[in-house]
Formats: C-alpha cells, structure tokens, sequence
C-alpha cells in the first residue's frame, strides 16, 4: 500500500510494484511541491528506473522509497534534485 509523507515542504509518495506475484518488490518515487497560491503541484517521478534495487517485502521497498526522498529533498545524492520544482 502506497505511503506518503510531507518532509521540508514537500510531498513524498512511496509505493511499490511486484515483479513477480508475491515479490519481490522494486520501489517507486514521486515527490512533489505544492507552490502556494496557484492550483497545481509539481512533481517528479524517481522510479523507475531509480531507485534500481529490488527488495523481498512491500515494507522494505515503501521504507527505502521514503528514505531516498528524503535524501533526494536533502541534496544528498548527487545528479538527483527537486530544486526546481
């Protein structure tokens, strides 16, 4: 079940897809800003391709999904930014 959390001003929405039924699972990522007074949000999508790693269970794939969005909103991977949304 998808999980979403609000981390410095932006939206994070982790979810999952199985690979195969049953798991395992490859994470996915959209994180968005809302920008105030105007009725739109944008968002980027981080997945996939990114991130690559698969994972045996639901909670482990939603649980690095939220994880890399935060690190994402931080600045702490390079190439990966949502300083222009």
């Amino acid at each position: 079940m998808p999980q979403t959390l609000v981390y410095k001003g932006f939206q994070v929405k982790a979810g999952c897809v199985a690979l195969r039924d049953g798991g395992p699972f490859r994470p996915t990522l959209v994180i968005a800003k809302h920008h105030e007074g105007l009725s739109y949000t944008n968002d980027r999508v981080f997945s996939p391709p990114y991130p690559r790693d698969s994972y045996e269970t639901e909670s482990e794939a939603l649980t690095t999904a939220l994880s890399l969005g935060k690190a994402i909103i931080d600045g702490a991977l390079p190439g990966l930014s949502v300083a222009d949304l």
